[in-house]
């Protein structure tokens, strides 16, 4: 089974960029020229943090018998784990501006090793159904 992306999940957190630096410029325009340079570093920044957080999240998903694997669309990194080496598996539900959203934690050795959320992949239940046939559900 492989996941399908939720393209109005990633759109939306890109336009999310756009409108950051449509309301930020009115902002810069207002303050002195001699520190608009520090307001931008830390806008930058901002916006670094959150790309990088978008683009280490966007994950393939492929869902066999026996492994499940995170190819990553961006950074071109790869992790797989074999369904014998995990604990099992928790949900959540998060609240991020206003939308709800759940997410799936893969748990090996009582730590989270990777996450699934519900934002970014339209076929969100049909992985969290195939999982519980295959791993414990920790709550």
């Amino acid at each position: 089974m492989k996941s399908k992306f939720r393209i109005l999940g990633i759109a939306s957190l890109i336009a999310l960029f756009f409108v950051l630096g449509i309301i930020f410029t009115p902002y810069l325009l207002a303050i002195p020229p001699t520190q608009q340079g520090l307001y931008v570093f830390f806008f930058l920044l901002i916006i670094t943090y959150l790309a990088y957080n978008l683009f280490k999240n966007l994950n393939k998903v492929d869902i066999n018998n026996e492994v499940i694997s995170f190819n990553n669309i961006f950074l071109k990194t790869e992790q797989a784990y074999h369904f014998s080496e995990l604990d099992g598996f928790i949900t959540q539900t998060k609240l991020t501006n206003g939308n709800v959203y759940d997410v799936i934690y893969l748990i090996k050795h009582d730590q989270e090793v990777q996450k699934i959320p519900s934002f970014y992949y339209a076929n969100y239940q049909e992985i969290k159904h195939y999982l519980k046939a295959r791993l414990q559900y920790l709550g």
